[in-house]
């Protein structure tokens, strides 16, 4: 099975009152226009809020399966799912991070 990129999100900071002592977020991603730069920090363009809990070399990027939905009511389906998600997700990375050498 092919994977499809939908779209690349990216965010501007946002006044927030429920965003604590940070202030602002940037959890707002709306799709970008046009291409956008990819490196080892993030994505050109996408204002990260809080550089402590996210953001960086580690946590640049998030993937998001359109498959992800899961009956939240079933606790061993959600537990399952969110298993298989992130095996994913760590696959799609590492073919990113391959694909950039």
């Amino acid at each position: 099975m092919a994977a499809v990129l939908g779209s690349v999100n990216i965010g501007r900071l946002l006044v927030a009152d429920w965003a604590g002592s940070v202030g602002h977020t940037g959890i707002d991603k709306r799709p970008a226009s046009g291409r956008v730069r990819l490196s080892t920090l993030g994505i050109d363009g996408d204002e990260i809020s809080d550089r402590r809990h996210h953001g960086g070399f580690d946590q640049a990027l998030y993937a998001h399966a359109t498959d992800e939905e899961v009956d939240a009511s079933n606790p061993s389906e959600v537990q399952r799912k969110l298993i298989e998600q992130a095996k994913q997700r760590n696959d799609a990375i590492k073919k990113l991070q391959e694909a950039g050498k």
